[in-house]
């Protein structure tokens, strides 16, 4: 991972703890790479995906359901 990328995850890491947030997903992109961080619990995880999925676009619902059907890695 690009070190500019993992230095934008900690520091988004130290502000949403600092600001009181005990879960979050991260994720970050220079345009050709992307990277994030997610809790360790996967039951939260599956919950924030969700929830943001809730609040995305009907076409990002969509295109992530495509992927999905479509046999998407999600490893």
């Amino acid at each position: 991972m690009d070190n500019n990328l993992e230095l934008g995850i900690k520091a988004s890491e130290m502000a949403l703890a600092m600001a009181g947030a005990e879960d979050a997903i991260i994720i970050v992109t220079d345009g050709v790479e992307a990277n994030g961080s997610v809790p360790k619990d996967a039951f939260i995880t599956a919950v924030l995906i969700v929830a943001a999925l809730d609040e995305a676009p009907k076409g990002t619902k969509e295109a992530v359901k495509k992927y999905l059907n479509e046999g998407g890695n999600l490893s």
